[in-house]
């Protein structure tokens, strides 16, 4: 999905990494923000649609799951304050404090517009009075606050994980856990070789991996950038499934 640009951007900022002690957990809060991120996707789709509808004239479809997405979003913040917690000895409280802050924003948010979502959800064909009304009311100004707040969040974490390595598992995981949500894949991010080798000009991951997976990681960089044909999202999805598992399965 389009916002997935700016966060690969963003990752990128791990890259030209020195090697250093890998910190834990890092991994799974990259493939946990990833969930955050998926879940949110349905809220920003549909931001960009009517910010495109608004100045391009384009036409506005409804995600499928755009009503489920406020129950989604505050499920998956949870999963990630309650595994935050246990690091706040050593971890910033600041990320912590944006989590719980984000929650908040969430659920006021969900509170005042879910039953226009839901309106939106159960129509056959888009309303346009509806939507101009619900611009009107802050529905979509919403939508892009909750998106600042989550990426906040995200910059922070990235800010405080001391060690480049780390930095790197946090982005791999990241990466891979948001290309396997993807229901259809149709084209790999063309910076994937920043996120998986650490560097927009780096050769290998920065750390040894067993051949499977860096063959996976060539491969998925060797078919980053362009449209795929039909019956390589399958062969995609294998390679980003064996990176995955790698890095979050890695000591």
């Amino acid at each position: 999905m389009r916002h997935r640009v700016g966060l690969f951007l963003l990752l990128c900022g791990v890259g030209l990494l020195s090697v250093g002690a890998p910190a834990g957990r890092e991994a799974q809060w990259g493939s946990q923000f990833a969930d955050v991120y998926t879940a949110f996707a349905p809220l920003y789709v549909f931001y960009r649609a009517y910010g495109d509808y608004l100045f391009e004239g384009t036409e506005v479809e409804i995600p499928s799951d755009l009503s489920s997405a406020c129950e989604r979003i505050s499920s998956e913040l949870a999963f990630l304050q309650l595994d935050l917690i246990p690091q706040t000895g050593s971890f910033s409280l600041d990320v912590m404090t944006d989590v719980v802050h984000l929650r908040r924003e969430v659920s006021a948010y969900c509170e005042a517009y879910h039953p226009t979502l839901d309106r939106f959800q159960a129509l056959e064909e888009m309303d346009y009075a509806l939507l101009e009304e619900a611009g009107d009311a802050g529905l979509f100004a919403g939508i892009y606050s909750l998106n600042r707040y989550l990426e906040k969040a995200l910059e922070r974490m990235l800010d405080d994980i001391e060690h480049d390595i780390s930095r790197w598992e946090f982005g791999v995981a990241f990466s891979m856990r948001s290309l396997l949500h993807r229901e259809n894949v149709t084209r790999i991010d063309e910076n994937l070789r920043e996120i998986l080798y650490g560097g927009e000009e780096a050769c290998e991951p920065p750390v040894s991996v067993p051949p499977e997976v860096a063959q996976a990681m060539e491969d998925l960089i060797g078919w980053s950038g362009r449209t795929l044909l039909p019956g390589e999202a399958d062969v995609v999805t294998d390679w980003a499934v064996t990176v995955y598992r790698h890095i979050m399965e890695a000591p």
